[in-house]
């Protein structure tokens, strides 16, 4: 599906597991319940895309632009999400378990209830964000921007 034009499709419920999303336009797509697992989606583009419950474990999401997206429940488990812009995303109850979210900037998200265990958070932008609880205990954090303005580098040496 190399370069694909799948704007406004529905693909509620579709099973892309491994595929090459590579290009593919998705705007306006409703991508709710998708599994994408394992699939590389780098230079898609999916403004006003719904993607909520949808499953990208293990997918190479790096360099998205993904500002406002809705991913409320979505699965980021051991995904490539590095460089991904995720300002004012809806990230409510996503999971990010040992994602890779380098370099992300994640400016006025809302991620309450998320699960950022063990998530690579280093020079990531999270000013501004709605954060879970005790997020910060789990992740690494490496010259990292923090909801507050400040910058931890609590993990800088390990």
């Amino acid at each position: 599906m190399y370069g694909a034009n799948l704007t406004r499709a529905n693909l509620h419920n579709a099973n892309l597991t491994e595929a090459d999303l590579t290009d593919t336009k998705f705007v306006q797509a409703d991508l709710s319940k998708c599994d994408c697992s394992e699939s590389d989606l780098q230079g898609a583009v999916c403004s006003g895309a719904i993607a909520m419950n949808a499953v990208f474990r293990l997918a190479n999401l790096t360099g998205l632009d993904l500002a406002g997206v809705n991913f409320e429940g979505a699965n980021f488990s051991k995904a490539l999400l590095c460089g991904v812009n995720f300002t004012q995303a809806k990230l409510m109850r996503a999971n990010f378990w040992q994602a890779d979210l380098s370099r992300a900037n994640l400016l006025g998200a809302d991620l309450m209830g998320a699960d950022l265990s063990g998530a690579n958070l280093a020079q990531a932008n999270l000013y501004r964000a709605i954060m879970p609880p005790r997020w910060l205990e789990s992740a690494k954090v490496c010259n990292t921007t923090l909801p507050s303005g400040n910058v931890s580098n609590r993990d800088c040496n390990t």
